[in-house]
């Protein structure tokens, strides 16, 4: 994809339907449903923002994964021009090129949407 600068942003994302489709189909409410759009396109117009300001931006968003009772699918903007450096977060996650970052999270006790970073 290519800004209003003609820059280009490496874009890593499922389609709206591949995200929700991950989730166990018993969860899949329209109420739901409507909630994981709603973040969705939230942090994929956040992404894109940030990524205009990157030289060379990566924008990724990963399909549900589950982990206890909650289902979360991370997402991020790095800046692929930033030095890779030996910086993780409490999951193992190297950090270090990270400009945006969160998870859209699905809580099976509750039935929430929500969104973290």
């Amino acid at each position: 994809m290519k800004n209003n600068n003609h820059k280009k942003i490496e874009i890593k994302v499922p389609t709206i339907f591949e995200l929700i489709n991950s989730l166990d189909e018993k969860f899949l409410t329209n109420e739901v449903k409507n909630e994981i759009t709603k973040y969705y396109a939230y942090e994929l117009s956040s992404m894109i923002n940030y990524a205009k300001n990157i030289n060379k931006p990566q924008i990724t968003l990963q399909t549900f994964i589950k982990n206890g009772s909650q289902w979360i699918s991370d997402f991020s903007v790095k800046d692929l021009e930033k030095e890779v450096k030996d910086q993780f977060n409490f999951h193992s996650q190297n950090t270090s090129q990270w400009v945006y970052a969160g998870c859209i999270l699905f809580d099976e006790k509750d039935n929430s949407v929500s969104s973290h970073h």
